[in-house]
């Protein structure tokens, strides 16, 4: 069914739209304290997608505390080596 959709699985929770039965657009999924967040195309991840651990901090040069972000490219629902 097309739309917005919020799915639960478990320690899962992905958010996100449906279209002919296939995620597209963006989305965020969430397992514990992790977050995902990127787009879909013709229900494959693809293009840029950011991975961040709520819960993990560092403290940077300028002492203040920072979220780690880990980037990830798709193409077609495949992981893009750089």
């Amino acid at each position: 069914m097309p739309g917005y959709w919020q799915i639960k699985e478990e320690e899962k929770v992905s958010k996100g739209h449906y279209k002919n039965d296939k995620k597209i657009g963006l989305w965020e999924e969430r397992v514990f304290s992790n977050v995902a967040k990127g787009k879909y195309k013709h229900g494959k991840k693809h293009g840029l997608w950011t991975i961040k651990n709520e819960d993990m901090k560092i403290i940077n040069e300028k002492g203040q505390e920072e979220q780690l972000v880990n980037k990830i490219y798709y193409k077609n629902g495949v992981e893009v080596k750089k």
